[in-house]
């Protein structure tokens, strides 16, 4: 069963798409709500970060997630039927949670430069989140890694060379080798 919703520019933003605000819908899954929640409930009470959030799925047909200033993460359900555990899982949670806390997401819409740079400090954030949830800090990188590959050709180089930065950047905080992580 699935709810309407109206995303805002904010998200949409975060979704690097259009400038347009856009139809989607939630999914009525209970069973993979309370996995993200029970996720999410571990990352924050391993650290001191104490954020309300709510957890949403969207039918759209991208890998990705995104929250915005409310509160309020989405998780695409294409991510999560293209994730390999619950571990990738939890590290899509800890990058957004990381958004959250740092107070990353604005209200306005921002230049794609700036957004670059929340990234890379939601990767610093997430890891050390997952680090102290014990949840392996590798999974972030291979989501990453998901996300290029199953983009492909289809992702503007300019993008391509960001993501591959954040991955380096990743894999030297967690002390990884990122070619280990990349595919052909």
């Amino acid at each position: 069963m699935f709810r309407r919703v109206l995303i805002t520019m904010v998200a949409l933003a975060a979704l690097a798409t259009t400038a347009r605000a856009m139809d989607f819908t939630y999914v009525d899954d209970h069973q993979a709500l309370q996995t993200l929640n029970t996720l999410a409930d571990r990352l924050t009470q391993s650290t001191r970060i104490r954020v309300p959030y709510h957890i949403g799925i969207l039918n759209y047909p991208e890998l990705n997630a995104f929250c915005n200033s409310e509160g309020q993460i989405f998780v695409t359900r294409k991510l999560l039927q293209s994730v390999g555990s619950e571990e990738e899982i939890a590290a899509v949670l800890a990058h957004e949670l990381a958004h959250l806390s740092r107070r990353f997401s604005s209200p306005i819409v921002r230049s794609f430069s700036a957004m670059d740079g929340d990234e890379f400090q939601a990767d610093q954030v997430g890891l050390k989140m997952l680090n102290r949830a014990q949840i392996n800090s590798g999974s972030l990188l291979m989501v990453l890694s998901r996300v290029t590959t199953a983009w492909g050709d289809n992702i503007p180089k300019s993008q391509r060379k960001i993501l591959e930065k954040r991955m380096k950047n990743i894999a030297k905080k967690a002390h990884l080798n990122y070619k280990d992580f990349v595919t052909a």
